[in-house]
């Protein structure tokens, strides 16, 4: 439709062009001159003589400036006229190479749509079957043991064993995980509601084989008294009576066993955990309770 708007544009503007104007004949222009002449006055008279006027622009060059413009715009115009079928091919082109840019455009428009789309379902299909490693959590309570804590001395040297606690960790998500850190230990301290160190959590250092979490399987793992791997009777007595502190402390660092290009930038999963055991409650015996500060008892 736009070429043929075009085309009619082009013939319109070729008939509105002047055609050029003919040409005087020389003969009229001879004796048009000799009439215009003036008469001779006759002799003996007083001749009159006319006031000076401007002289009027010959009509002759009018005539040729007239036709000078003509054929300016017939060379102008005329190739247009001559190739107009060209012409408005090439419109028709240009109109065509247009639309198939603007549905190239659209097009590339729709897959990027489509790509993001799909990355967005997959991001948000992998979030909802990510692992979780959390400490199992068994009858209400968190499943840790009651620590092993055994003086030098107190048992015969072949039951001797480090001072130790024995713990479970469950993947509660829908897929496995792949633990690329774990770490926990056991440290002794005077205050009831801070431990009395939390350089555990600094992992910057720490080599660790990766192993798999199973989804929905708990997995025993132990802590070590630190620094010294053997509990004193000293320190027992002080546990046992409410003076000092034993804590329980630890961290995990896991990622998706999805090997995938949108969780290759993905952050690392983290469980962070902090106990204390609990030997002034009023109960049958010391229990495992969640204690510490704020940003020790945490999971991303």
């Amino acid at each position: 439709m736009k070429a043929w708007l075009a085309i009619g544009l082009l013939v319109v503007v070729f008939q509105a062009v002047p055609k050029q104007a003919d040409k005087p004949h020389a003969n009229q222009n001879a004796s048009k001159n000799l009439s215009e002449q003036p008469k001779q006055p006759a002799r003996g008279a007083s001749p009159n003589i006319p006031l000076p006027e401007p002289s009027p622009e010959p009509k002759e060059g009018g005539a040729n400036r007239e036709a000078k413009q003509s054929g300016w715009r017939e060379k102008l115009i005329s190739p247009v006229v001559s190739n107009w079928p060209l012409i408005a091919v090439a419109i028709w082109g240009i109109l065509v190479a247009r639309s198939t840019l603007h549905a190239i455009k659209w097009q590339a428009e729709e897959t990027a749509n489509a790509t993001k789309a799909m990355r967005d379902s997959l991001e948000v299909t992998v979030a909802e079957n990510r692992p979780w490693l959390l400490p199992h959590l068994q009858e209400g309570k968190d499943r840790i043991q009651e620590p092993y804590l055994k003086p030098v001395g107190s048992v015969p040297q072949a039951e001797l064993r480090f001072s130790h606690c024995v713990f479970f960790f469950k993947n509660y998500g829908q897929t496995p995980a792949k633990a690329l850190m774990l770490r926990a230990e056991l440290r002794i301290g005077d205050n009831p509601t801070e431990p009395p160190s939390s350089d555990i959590y600094d992992v910057t250092e720490v080599k660790f084989n990766p192993f798999i979490f199973p989804q929905g399987e708990a997995v025993p793992h132990s802590a070590q008294l630190t620094p010294d791997a053997f509990i004193t009777d000293r320190e027992l007595d002080d546990i046992t009576n409410g003076i000092r502190f034993l804590w329980l402390q630890g961290i995990v660092r896991y990622r998706h066993t999805i090997e995938t290009e949108t969780l290759s930038d993905a952050p690392d999963f983290e469980t962070k955990f902090c106990y204390v055991w609990e030997t002034r409650l009023n109960t049958p015996k010391p229990i495992w309770r969640l204690a510490g500060p704020a940003g020790t008892n945490t999971a991303t």
